[in-house]
């Protein structure tokens, strides 16, 4: 059995089930968005706008979204990164 837990106390579970869940949600909008333009990253989607594949409207505003969700799912990684070097010390 996975002892990843064991050592820490519901506390810190339930923070890193929280920011793991929002790790989830996050990469999810994005994928879903992408797929809406059959786009597999934010320079494809770029491109299909530039290109004029995609309608500058809203698929811009979904390019901006895109690119922000992914920044904010390499934060919520280092959050929970940095969140569990503090639980092991």
């Amino acid at each position: 059995m996975n002892k990843f837990f064991d050592n820490m106390t519901v506390a810190e579970a339930e923070q890193v089930q929280n920011l793991t869940r929002l790790l989830y949600e996050v990469r999810e909008n994005r994928s879903s968005l992408l797929a809406k333009y059959s786009a597999e990253d934010e320079q494809a989607l770029l491109q299909k706008i530039t290109a004029g594949e995609a309608g500058e409207h809203p698929a811009y505003e979904h390019y901006l979204s895109v690119n922000i969700l992914a920044q904010t799912r390499e934060s919520i990684r280092e959050d929970i990164k940095n969140y569990l070097r503090g639980v092991a010390t």
